[in-house]
């Protein structure tokens, strides 16, 4: 009877344990005040201003925090507090699921599925035309919403990624972003609005007829740096503010964008056409982020 009594109450201690363990964690995945990414605390999340965030070198800027900033540019009413935190709780639910000896290929399909499947986050393109709807494409996914622009959806990637310490790159193609893996020995593309599917680089080079000399300037379908990523930000700030009858603000936002991201030709081309509008010739509008550019000249 006593050792019947006994394993009685061991199992009943650790029913209690593993209830204990359950609660935890629960308590740890939808609370992020009360839990800490893992060896994730860079200088970035601090910053208040775009100076304070370019002052930082660059794995010291925290992505999600340096685009909010801009967006409240757009948006002074706008709140950073609840967006970060969700991004927050997002990444410690990954971070759970997600093992140190993952394979590539493993990681990346366990971060589509989450965010692509399970949250059904998905891809729009959007008309220029209209700044506000096109400034919040590139931005709503950061802030709980689940539609967005190639931008959008590739910040929101990116902003995952960085907080779980994954090699996680921005690229770009004409009016097109993207995300990749590249740890250095394996190299994944993943198409955002494509569902996460993988493209490699010769399908961008032939569906947005890039010239063979397209690498000697350095910049598409190159994993990009957080500085020109933000760049890319500055140039969607840009057009909406041309759009809008802002063009002072619009130029400005160019400038800037051409000052961190010295590479990027459509900084270049939008900032001269949109400086001194005369330019003649085929032109197309971008889906997205872009406003006009000829026809695949660049």
């Amino acid at each position: 009877m006593k050792k019947r009594y006994k394993t009685k109450i061991a199992v009943e201690v650790l029913g209690n344990l593993l209830l204990g363990v359950v609660l935890l964690t629960t308590i740890l995945v939808y609370t992020p005040a009360l839990a800490q990414l893992r060896d994730y605390n860079p200088q970035g999340l601090e910053a208040t201003t775009l100076e304070e965030v370019l002052a930082l070198r660059d794995e010291e800027i925290d992505l999600a925090t340096a685009i909010m900033i801009l967006y409240r540019e757009w948006d002074p009413s706008f709140d950073a507090t609840g967006p970060l935190q969700e991004i927050d709780r997002m990444a410690l639910q990954l971070e759970l699921r997600i093992s140190p000896g993952d394979s590539p290929e493993r990681t990346v399909n366990l971060i589509n599925r989450y965010l692509l499947r399970e949250n059904a986050y998905f891809g729009t393109s959007l008309d220029p035309a209209d700044p506000e709807k096109l400034q919040k494409s590139a931005v709503l996914c950061l802030v709980g919403n689940k539609e967005g622009n190639c931008l959008g959806l590739s910040l929101l990637y990116l902003a995952l990624g960085e907080r779980l310490g994954l090699p996680f790159y921005g690229v770009a193609a004409p009016e097109h972003v993207f995300v990749r893996y590249d740890d250095g020995a394996k190299r994944i593309n993943v198409d955002t609005t494509e569902k996460g599917r993988e493209y490699k680089d010769s399908h961008y080079e032939k569906n947005f007829m890039l010239h063979s000399t397209y690498g000697d300037y350095d910049f598409y379908l190159r994993s990009l740096t957080k500085r020109e990523i933000i760049g890319l930000f500055l140039s969607n700030l840009g057009i909406a503010y041309y759009e809008k009858g802002m063009y002072d603000q619009a130029i400005a936002r160019y400038r800037k964008a051409v000052e961190i991201s010295p590479n990027h030709p459509e900084a270049h081309f939008t900032l001269g056409y949109q400086s001194k509008p005369i330019w003649g010739g085929c032109t197309c509008r971008l889906s997205g982020w872009g406003r006009l550019l000829p026809l695949r000249a660049l």
